[in-house]
């Protein structure tokens, strides 16, 4: 059996050089989006080269100082990467949630479902599914709303500029969200950010949330006939 010590060892090398070549990775990227078409690839791969070759020397010069020798966790995981994630967590967004559907009317409770749905706990999603229940919200009304809706399309300072919605905060507090309907974080998902303007170019910042599949297969599973 590998000592524990060995493990956490390379696990931090690993994490460290992970870093190292993910930093390098996303500016290949931009250089691939944006460079001369002949000299794009040739960008990529230096960038993604010397990116690994940050990692290993930082992960070198820690070493030196005894941080990974003495059963250094990656990036001292558990400590400061959760925490620092857990910055930008709302640890009661469930609550919020719920607090909010009463005061929406049908399509603003089928926008709250489609954006913030896979993120909430089994109890809170039972309760959407009560909700559609009782607002006898069938599955083609849903799927209208669904087909409908677009992301970031809003232009009007008093309202979400994700999903529109009327009750947005400009300014809130570190790990606040600014939308509670869409669950929109300005910190992190500014449209003017370097790394959203990468992913729209990649076609992954207008995503919903939810999708067909699970409209079908946990909202209305016993809803075949609708």
């Amino acid at each position: 059996m590998i000592d524990e010590t060995i493990i956490k060892r390379l696990r931090a090398w690993s994490s460290i050089i992970g870093s190292g070549i993910s930093i390098g990775f996303f500016i290949g990227m931009f250089f691939l989006l944006s460079a001369d078409i002949e000299h794009a690839k040739t960008y990529f791969w230096i960038s993604f080269i010397g990116g690994f070759i940050v990692g290993l020397l930082i992960a070198v010069v820690l070493n030196k100082k005894g941080s990974i020798k003495d059963g250094f966790e990656p990036l001292n995981r558990s400590q400061d990467l959760d925490n620092y994630q857990d910055r930008f967590k709302d640890l009661h967004q469930d609550d919020k949630v719920l607090e909010l559907v009463p005061k929406l009317n049908n399509k603003e409770f089928i926008s709250l479902i489609c954006f913030r749905y896979p993120q909430m706990l089994i109890e809170t999603k039972n309760k959407f599914k009560q909700e559609l229940l009782k607002r006898d919200i069938d599955k083609r009304s849903f799927y209208n709303h669904f087909s409908s809706l677009e992301t970031f399309r809003t232009r009007n300072e008093n309202h979400c500029p994700k999903c529109g919605y009327h009750d947005y905060k400009p300014l809130t507090k570190q790990g606040e969200l600014n939308c509670e309907l869409c669950g929109y974080y300005e910190k992190l998902e500014n449209p003017d950010k370097f790394i959203n303007r990468i992913k729209k170019t990649m076609g992954y910042y207008y995503d919903i949330g939810i999708n067909k599949e699970i409209i079908e297969l946990e909202l209305y599973a016993e809803k075949t006939t609708e």
